[in-house]
């Protein structure tokens, strides 16, 4: 079931300016799955692959520096993941040029000759393509469920996570991507 954003949006305004303390620890939880950080640390410079114009190359989230990223950890399996992919494919496409990005981070093991498949049987097309067959980036974090997305500030601290599938492109989700933009 998707979720609204509306109480991870007002938590996540309340507390993106909190600084970053010592480890990532969650304050609890909002409702079904909505977790807001109470203190985070930077980002890992952990690499995960990238598919772009049929080349794959290394990336981390470090490469994405100043902008608000929504880490999606998903796999073709997962009937939420599969549900929520093509909200993301539209976020993706409305907002990615305003200074925010979606990393929909495949947790397949197949890495992309299971991804390309699905990409294009879903017809995603603003997606990049990413994989973390190994599931490095995902462990760091401590996923447990799928989908869960984290969301990350401008300034590589992550705010926030939800678990299980959500509406990202409603009008909601938007308005709290683009305030945590300007933190």
């Amino acid at each position: 079931m998707r979720k609204p954003l509306r109480m991870l949006a007002v938590a996540a305004l309340l507390l993106a300016p909190l600084a970053p303390g010592p480890a990532a620890a969650a304050s609890g939880s909002l409702a079904d799955g909505y977790v807001i950080y109470e203190h985070a640390r930077p980002v890992p410079d952990l690499p995960f692959k990238q598919r772009l114009d049929g080349m794959i190359r290394d990336v981390s989230l470090k490469d994405f520096a100043g902008k608000v990223v929504v880490l999606n950890f998903w796999a073709t399996w997962c009937p939420p993941c599969v549900a929520e992919m093509p909200s993301l494919d539209r976020l993706q496409g409305d907002l990615g040029g305003e200074g925010i990005v979606v990393v929909a981070l495949s947790e397949d093991r197949g890495g992309f000759a299971v991804v390309d498949p699905f990409y294009a049987g879903k017809g995603l097309s603003t997606l990049a393509r990413y994989s973390d067959p190994d599931g490095r980036l995902a462990r760091h974090f401590g996923i447990k469920v799928m989908p869960t997305t984290i969301l990350i500030g401008p300034d590589g601290i992550p705010v926030g996570e939800i678990e299980g599938g959500a509406e990202w492109d409603s009008p909601e989700a938007k308005r709290l991507l683009q305030a945590l933009k300007k933190h």
